[in-house]
């Protein structure tokens, strides 16, 4: 645009511009700078750390579901009872959902799928424990809740 258009605006006093206005340190400053990462890409390993954590969990859940029926008679429960008590894994899938989100974006998303996974392999360790049904539900939420918050980013 030519220098009398009106639609230019001249650079406030003391304003940093682009072009041959900025001095030599100022342009050295910025091409030390790192290129900023395309928002688009996820970072340098993520993908390897996701793909990790989905595998671990779909391992230790392969491994633990292969054990209801050994739950379900050392509890004693009807597979009714039984049925109802399974529902917390997703009973607590649905509830940490919504929140994982704002979790990720306050803690960012290393911190919060490290504490998932660290509660999820207790949760599911805890399975073999519960002396009861109401007990085995809360343990599965409290594991639905680490296993959505842990690979739902």
């Amino acid at each position: 645009m030519p220098a009398d258009d009106p639609r230019t605006v001249p650079a406030a006093a003391g304003s940093r511009t682009s072009g041959p206005d900025r001095s030599a340190e100022d342009r050295r400053s910025m091409q030390d700078r790192e290129p900023p990462r395309d928002a688009g890409q996820p970072a340098r390993g993520s993908v390897l750390g996701v793909m990790v954590v989905f595998a671990a969990a779909g391992f230790v859940m392969g491994q633990a579901l292969a054990r209801v029926p050994a739950v379900r008679d050392a509890l004693g429960v009807d597979k009714a009872q039984l049925g109802l008590a399974l529902m917390g894994m997703g009973l607590g899938s649905l509830l940490a959902m919504p929140f994982t989100g704002r979790l990720v974006d306050r803690f960012g998303s290393r911190r919060v799928v490290l504490l998932a996974v660290v509660v999820g392999c207790a949760g599911w360790g805890a399975v073999a424990l519960a002396p009861s049904a109401a007990v085995l539900m809360g343990t599965l939420v409290v594991t639905g809740v680490a296993s959505a918050s842990g690979t739902w980013r």
